[in-house]
C-alpha cells in the first residue's frame, strides 16, 4: 500500500487535499471522437431552453457580474474616464462671448371676448414651431439682409453667412418657462449683439406681423364662405318646402303615420287577395270533382257509415236495442244468483235475448234497401244544385280577385312615389339642418375674430441684446463632463457585459431553478480555490473547513444512497462540462464517504487524459486503466487499497491504443468486473464538452453525477454538457456544487465522526 500524506488536514488518515487538475492537450483523442461518433448517433430533440438560458438580463444580473472584477472596472474605467476628458479638453473650443436676447412667447393666445379655433393649439408644439421658425431661412436671410449687419466683420469672416448663422444660433425655451431665448457665441462681442437683435426684428417682422395679416386674410375667406352656405341654405328651404307640399306635411311623425298607414291598407289588400285566390282554387277544384262524379254513369257506391246511421234512427230497432239492454242485464243478474248455465231463468232470457236479434235483423233487412234508394236520390239532387253554386262562386271569385290586384298594383305605385319624397324631403331636411350648423360656426368664427383682431401679440420682446462682458464656458466644461461620465459608463458597463456573457455560477440556485436540474448537494470552496483568491486560512478555519465539507460530503453521499439502493444503481460516474470544476475532487470525497459507511467502494480514473486519482491517495500513477484497456493486466495487479473498503484504480500510461479501447468491447467486461467486485463504483472521468471520453463510458455505467464549481463552471457550459448526455439517454441523478464559501453554512458547534462507518 502506498504511504499516505500525515500532515493534511482534509481527509481522515491523512488523505491528502484534492484539487483540480488542468487537462493537458493530447493528440490521441481523434479516434475516441470518431468512436463515439459513430456508436452513438443520436439527434438531438427540440426542446425548450430552461430560464437560465433565455432569460433576458436586468440590472440586478449586471451588478452580480462585478462581484469578482468591481475593482478592475472601477479602475478601468476611471483612467478611461480622464483619457477622455484630457481629449475632450484639448478638442472642445474655448469659452466664448455670449450675446442674449429674451422674447415672451405666451402659452396662451390674449383673448379680449371670445376664444376662436385658430387659438386652441397645443404649447409645447407651437414652442417647437416658433424655434424651428426662427431659426428658418427667411428670418435668417431677412436679418442679414439689414443694413449694418451685413458690413459686420463677423459675418464678413465666413464664406455662407445663412448656414453659418443657423448653425450656431441658439434657441430655447427655458424647462416650464414661456420666454424664448436667443443667444449667439462668439469673439466680436459688439457684432454679436447686432446680429441676436436683427435676428429678433425680423422674427416679428417675417413671423409675427404675418400671423396677424394671415388672421385678417382668414377672417374675409370665412365672411365668403358664410354668404356662400346662406345662399345654398335659401335654395334647400325652396325646395324642401314643395316636397312638403307634395307628400302633404313636412313633419317627420306625421309622415311615418302615413307610411305605416300605407303599408297597412297594402298588407290588408295583399291578405285579401290571398284568401280569395285560395277560395276560388278551392271552388274550382271542388266543382272539376263534381263534374268527374257526375260525369260516371252509374254512382261508385254509397257510404255505409251514413245507410247504418239511418238504420240506427229507425224507431223499431231502438226499442230492439233498448230491449236487448234490458234482456242481456237479465242474464246478467241471472247468472249472478244461478251458477248452472243449464237453470230455467237463464235458458229463458237467453231465448228472449235470441229472438230479439233475429227480430232485428228481419227489420234491417226490410229497412235497408229503402233507405239506400232515399239517400241514392238525394245525392243526385244536391249533386246538380252544387254544380251551379259553384260555377257561380268561381266566376264571383276571379272578378273580386282583378279587382284586388288591381287595387294592389295601385297602392304599391302611390307607397313608392310616397316612400322616395319622404327619403329626398327627410335627406333635405337633414341637409340643411347641418348647413345651418355649420353657417352658425362660422358666423361665430368671423365675429370672434373682428374682436380678437384687436388683442395684444402672442409674442413680444421682452430683452434686447446687449454688449457682452463676460466669457461663458459652462457648456464646455459640461461636455467634457459628459464626456467622462459617458466613458467611465461604458467601460463599467462592457467590463459587467463581459463578465454576464461568461455566465459563471453564482449560487446552487441557478443550477436547481435556472437550468431545471437536480441538486444533490452542496461542498464548501476547497483551500486551493480560496488560496488562489489571496484568502489564507487559520488553523482554526482550517478545522471548521473541514467539519462543512465532511458534513456536506456526506449529505450528498446520503442522497446519492438513497437513489442507488432505491434502483439498484452501483457504478455511478463523476464528470463534469470543462475542466476545473472539482469533478476528480467530488469523485474522491464521494468514494471515502462511501467506504466509511462500511461498503466497499471502489474509485476508477478513466481520465486517462488528464489523471488525478495517483496525486489526491498519493500512490504510483500506473499501472492502472489503461493497461486493462489494453489487456495488458489483470484487475488484482492494478488496484491499489487505500483505507479500509477503499480501493484506487489509477489512470496508468495512458497512449492512443488505451483511448481506442474505450469504445471496444473491452470496456464493457471491465465493467462488468468493477461492479462484481464492489459494492459501488465511482468512476471519474474527463470533462464531456471538450472530449467525447465520458460519453462513451456514460453509457456502461449506471448513472452520472455531475460537478459544478460555484464561480468557475458557467451555466451554458453545464447546460450543454448535461444536454450530451441527456441525448444519450444516460441518466443524469444531480449536481453537485462546489465552491459555497463556509458563511453560507450554519454551525452547529460540533466536530462530525470520522472513523470507518461514520457518517
Amino acid at each position: 500500500m502506498a504511504s499516505m500524506n500525515p500532515n493534511d488536514p482534509f481527509f481522515p488518515e491523512g488523505f491528502p487535499v484534492p484539487e483540480p487538475i488542468p487537462v493537458r492537450p493530447s493528440g490521441g483523442n481523434l479516434p475516441a471522437l470518431r468512436a463515439a461518433a459513430s456508436v452513438f448517433p443520436v439527434a438531438a430533440p427540440a426542446r425548450r431552453l430552461p430560464p437560465a438560458m433565455d432569460a433576458v438580463p436586468d440590472l440586478s444580473s449586471f451588478i452580480r457580474s462585478l462581484r469578482h472584477h468591481w475593482m478592475l472596472a472601477l479602475t478601468l474605467g476611471a483612467l478611461c474616464a480622464l483619457v477622455a476628458g484630457a481629449v475632450a479638453w484639448k478638442i472642445l473650443p474655448k469659452p466664448k462671448y455670449t450675446a442674449t436676447a429674451l422674447l415672451e412667447v405666451k402659452s396662451q393666445k390674449p383673448i379680449l371676448l371670445l376664444e376662436t379655433v385658430q387659438e386652441r393649439t397645443d404649447f409645447k408644439i407651437f414652442q417647437s414651431t416658433q424655434l424651428a421658425l426662427v431659426k428658418s431661412r427667411l428670418v435668417l436671410t431677412t436679418a442679414l439682409s439689414r443694413s449694418g449687419v451685413n458690413a459686420l466683420e463677423t459675418i464678413k469672416a465666413q464664406a455662407n453667412p445663412g448656414e453659418w448663422l443657423e448653425e450656431i444660433l441658439e434657441a430655447e425655451f427655458p424647462t416650464g418657462s414661456e420666454l424664448m431665448r436667443l443667444s449667439l457665441a462668439g469673439e466680436r462681442p459688439d457684432d454679436l449683439a447686432a446680429i441676436i437683435n436683427a435676428v429678433t426684428e425680423a422674427y416679428l417682422d417675417e413671423i409675427v406681423a404675418k400671423d396677424h395679416n394671415e388672421r385678417l386674410a382668414t377672417s374675409s375667406q370665412l365672411k365668403d364662405l358664410l354668404g356662400q352656405y346662406n345662399e345654398k341654405l335659401t335654395r334647400q328651404r325652396s325646395t324642401l318646402k314643395k316636397l312638403a307640399e307634395s307628400v302633404g306635411s313636412d313633419d317627420k311623425q306625421t309622415l311615418a303615420m302615413k307610411q305605416q298607414l300605407a303599408a297597412t291598407q297594402l298588407s290588408q289588400e295583399k291578405n285579401e287577395l290571398m284568401r280569395v285566390q285560395t277560395e276560388r282554387k278551392r271552388a274550382e277544384s271542388e266543382l272539376r270533382v263534381l263534374r268527374e262524379v257526375a260525369d260516371e254513369s252509374e254512382p261508385k257506391g254509397l257510404d255505409p257509415a251514413a245507410i247504418d246511421e239511418e238504420i240506427a234512427m229507425d224507431p223499431i230497432i231502438e226499442r230492439l236495442r233498448i230491449r236487448e239492454d234490458e234482456l242481456n242485464k237479465k242474464l246478467e243478474r241471472a247468472r249472478r244468483l244461478v251458477r248452472n248455465e243449464n237453470d230455467p231463468s237463464i235458458r229463458e232470457a237467453k231465448k228472449e235475448l235470441a229472438a230479439n236479434h233475429q227480430t232485428q235483423s228481419n227489420r234491417v233487412a226490410q229497412i235497408r234497401p229503402k233507405i239506400e234508394r232515399r239517400i241514392r236520390a238525394e245525392h243526385d239532387g244536391k249533386a246538380g244544385d252544387r254544380l251551379v253554386e259553384l260555377n257561380t262562386q268561381v266566376k264571383i271569385l276571379g272578378e273580386y280577385e282583378s279587382v284586388l290586384q288591381d287595387g294592389i298594383n295601385r297602392l304599391d305605385r302611390e307607397s313608392t312615389v310616397f316612400n322616395r319624397q319622404t327619403i329626398d324631403l327627410q335627406w333635405m331636411k337633414d341637409e340643411i339642418t347641418q348647413g345651418e350648423d355649420t353657417a352658425r360656426r362660422i358666423g361665430k368664427e368671423v365675429e370672434a375674430l373682428n374682436v380678437e383682431l384687436k388683442a395684444p401679440q402672442r409674442v413680444r420682446v421682452i430683452e434686447k441684446a446687449e454688449h457682452p462682458r463676460i466669457e461663458s464656458g459652462k457648456k464646455r466644461l459640461a461636455a467634457i463632463a459628459m464626456a467622462m461620465f459617458g466613458v467611465f459608463g461604458a467601460t463599467v458597463l462592457a467590463v459587467s457585459w463581459r463578465e454576464y456573457r461568461l455566465r459563471k455560477v453564482d449560487s446552487p440556485d441557478e443550477v436547481a431553478d435556472g437550468l431545471g436540474l437536480r441538486l444533490v448537494g452542496t461542498l464548501p470552496a476547497l483551500p486551493s480555490h480560496a488560496e488562489k483568491k489571496g484568502k489564507s486560512k487559520s488553523p482554526h478555519e482550517t478545522a471548521h473547513w473541514q467539519d462543512l465539507l465532511i458534513e456536506s460530503v456526506d449529505a450528498a453521499r446520503t442522497v446519492l444512497l438513497r437513489d442507488c439502493l432505491a434502483d439498484d444503481l452501483r457504478v455511478l460516474m463523476i464528470t463534469s462540462a470543462s475542466k476545473g470544476e472539482g469533478k476528480s475532487s467530488l469523485s474522491s470525497h464521494l468514494a471515502i464517504s462511501l467506504a466509511r459507511t462500511g461498503r466497499r467502494t471502489l474509485l476508477a480514473d478513466f481520465d486517462l487524459r488528464s489523471p488525478s486519482a495517483h496525486r489526491l491517495f498519493d500512490i504510483p500513477p500506473g499501472p492502472g486503466i489503461a493497461e486493462l484497456l489494453r489487456e495488458e493486466m489483470c484487475m488484482d495487479e492494478v488496484t491499489v487499497p487505500v483505507m479500509t473498503d477503499l480501493d484506487v484504480i489509477p489512470a496508468g500510461n495512458t497512449d492512443a491504443r488505451a483511448i481506442r479501447g474505450l469504445g471496444q468491447d473491452i470496456l464493457v467486461k471491465l465493467m462488468a468486473q468493477l461492479r462484481a467486485g464492489y459494492d459501488f463504483v465511482i468512476v471519474d472521468t474527463a470533462p464531456v464538452l471538450p472530449v467525447a471520453d465520458s460519453l462513451v463510458i456514460s453509457q456502461h455505467v449506471d448513472a452520472v453525477v455531475l460537478s459544478v464549481y460555484r464561480d468557475v463552471s458557467r451555466l451554458p457550459s453545464v447546460y450543454a454538457g448535461y444536454s450530451r448526455l441527456e441525448r444519450l439517454g444516460v441518466r443524469v441523478l444531480g449536481v453537485v456544487v462546489t465552491g459555497l464559501p463556509t458563511e453560507s453554512y450554519s454551525d452547529y458547534g460540533y466536530a462530525p465522526a470520522i472513523g470507518p462507518g461514520g457518517g
